[in-house]
């Protein structure tokens, strides 16, 4: 998964995790056509990735950062905010 968007308005971390949790973006947006908001959860199922982990930074300092899925399925090993990812990032 290249991103996880979401709307970020939310005025605390807390809202803006549950933004995340149950509104990830589809991959293509078509202008006009509406899509219902689909889970992280499940958008990742869809896409087949196995984790991901997202940090929010706000004027050069960490606000937060939560991981999802597993590091490894086999042995259940759940991602952690220190599992080591590729980066990328959205601007907003």
């Amino acid at each position: 998964m290249g991103a996880a968007t979401a709307s970020c308005a939310a005025a605390t971390p807390s809202g803006v995790i549950a933004s995340i949790d149950r509104s990830a973006g589809p991959l293509v947006v078509i202008r006009g056509e509406h899509r219902t908001p689909v889970s992280l959860a499940r958008r990742m199922t869809q896409l087949k990735v196995r984790a991901v982990s997202i940090a929010v930074v706000r004027n050069e300092k960490l606000e937060w950062v939560r991981a999802y899925g597993y590091a490894d399925q086999e042995w259940k090993i759940r991602a952690t905010p220190d599992t080591l990812f590729q980066a990328g990032r959205v601007y907003q």
